[in-house]
C-alpha cells in the first residue's frame, strides 16, 4: 500500500476528550465483564459514568495546561506525536487496537492510547487515515 503521509495539529477540547472517554468506558467495561464470563451491559451505569467524567475532566485540565497542542505525522510505518513533553514514535506494528468513535479514532498501544480526532483532517486526509487504520485492523484480525 502506498499512501501519502499526514501532518496535522490537535488542540483537544474538553467535550471532544469526554466524548472519547464516554465511548471508551463502555468498551473497557464490556471487556472486563467478558473476562469474568459475564455478558456486556446495555449501557454504563450512570453513577460510574459520573465518576469517570469527573475524573477525566480534572485530568484533562492538567494535561491541557502541560500539553496544549499535539502535532502528528502519520505514514505507513508509524504515528509520530510531538508535544511540549517530547516526541512519541509509535510504529503501526505496535498498535494493539483501534476503536472507531463518534469524534475519531482511539489508537491503543501497550500502555495507553491516543485519540485522533477527525475534525482536524480534511476529506483526503480522513480517507488516508481510514486506509491506514483498515490496514492495521486487517493485520490485527489475521494475527488472532
Amino acid at each position: 500500500m502506498n499512501v501519502p503521509s499526514l501532518t496535522f495539529s490537535v488542540s483537544y477540547t474538553l467535550s471532544e476528550y469526554l466524548s472519547f472517554v464516554r465511548e471508551h468506558t463502555g468498551i473497557v467495561m464490556a471487556e472486563e465483564r467478558a473476562k469474568q464470563g459475564k455478558p456486556p451491559r446495555a449501557s454504563v451505569p450512570a453513577f460510574i459514568m459520573v465518576f469517570v467524567v469527573a475524573f477525566a475532566s480534572v485530568s484533562f485540565f492538567f494535561k491541557k495546561r502541560r500539553v496544549p497542542v499535539c502535532d502528528f505525522f502519520i505514514d505507513e510505518d508509524r504515528i509520530v506525536r510531538t508535544t511540549a513533553d517530547g516526541k512519541l514514535v509509535l510504529p503501526w506494528k505496535d498498535v494493539t487496537a483501534i476503536y472507531r468513535y463518534t469524534q475519531g479514532y482511539l489508537v491503543a498501544k501497550k500502555n495507553g492510547a491516543m485519540p485522533l480526532p477527525l475534525r482536524c483532517l480534511d476529506a483526503e486526509q480522513a480517507a488516508t487515515l481510514g486506509a491506514l487504520v483498515e490496514q492495521r485492523e486487517l493485520e490485527l484480525r489475521s494475527a488472532n
